[in-house]
């Protein structure tokens, strides 16, 4: 089911609105995951087995993401996801205002300190911080928008709190089949790149982007930082890339390894074949 409902009607647009038959007549569910960045906002719905039983996107751009109150209520009016009560729920956090810092070198006591040396000071974000529970001893800190978690707290109260880096490296370094990549999540307007170097995590962060030129430039920058063999080297790409753009062309050309991150379909009860399943998951895997 696709559904597109144009910004004049209430902000945000809904990209896509997947629902399970199973599940679309059910009042309460098992679980509700809730992924905020600047430019979109992921909604999904997952049975008492983890299965996803719902699925929509919404997109926005940043005029429209100031008056957040607004923008959510309106999401809220037509969604079918918040139509339904759930035993658990969960909020991720998607931005730029995060770093990995070794545990035995973090202070809670001072994070509000360390990250306006890292990014400067913003009187009105939150900070938060989450344990990457992978073997790693690592800490993700970062930001959260005041105005975005007092909207959370009185719509949905999210019992768990995290930003999208802490699952994106838990899973990509529990996989032994990680040993040398980098691993490209592409949203509406950004992508996380993720490196990997003989099993060792080396590096994460988050780039806008404009062109097809500027997703190059910051890979092959990438590749040459951490002295990553093009030829040799696999790039894994998932999210909102066009497989027959200009774009994945470019990293064809450029990179000799090219692996498309597929959905895994076994663990959903929508239907999406009616779409590229790489589409899907950066956002899937948030419930998996």
């Amino acid at each position: 089911m696709y559904t597109c409902i144009p910004n004049l009607i209430y902000m945000a647009t809904m990209a896509f609105g997947i629902y399970s038959p199973e599940g679309g007549n059910a009042t309460i569910t098992n679980k509700l995951i809730i992924e905020i960045s600047n430019s979109h906002m992921a909604c999904l719905a997952t049975a008492s087995d983890n299965m996803i039983t719902d699925f929509e996107l919404y997109t926005f751009n940043k005029k429209e993401a100031l008056d957040f109150e607004k923008l959510f209520v309106g999401v809220v009016a037509k969604s079918e996801v918040f139509s339904k009560t759930y035993n658990d729920t969960k909020l991720y956090i998607n931005n730029e205002y995060a770093l990995l810092v070794p545990a035995a070198k973090f202070d809670k006591e001072i994070l509000d300190d360390f990250l306006n040396v890292a990014f400067g000071e913003d009187q009105d974000s939150i900070q938060h911080y989450d344990s990457i529970n992978t073997g790693l001893n690592l800490i993700t800190a970062y930001r959260l928008s005041g105005e975005c978690l007092k909207v959370a707290d009185h719509h949905f109260k999210p019992q768990k709190i995290k930003h999208t880096f802490t699952p994106v490296i838990a899973r990509l370094i529990t996989d032994p089949s990680n040993v040398t990549l980098i691993k490209v999540q592409f949203y509406p307007l950004y992508f996380i790149a993720v490196v990997v170097k003989e099993g060792a995590l080396q590096f994460i962060q988050y780039f806008l982007y404009q062109s097809s030129d500027d997703v190059l430039y910051y890979l092959l920058s990438i590749s040459q930082r951490f002295n990553l063999k093009t030829p040799d080297l696999t790039i894994n790409v998932s999210g909102m890339i066009d497989l027959k753009s200009a774009l994945f062309s470019q990293l064809e050309k450029y990179f000799g390894n090219i692996v498309v991150d597929e959905a895994d379909k076994s663990k959903l009860l929508i239907n999406v074949d009616e779409y590229p399943s790489h589409y899907f998951t950066p956002f899937f895997n948030l419930a998996l």
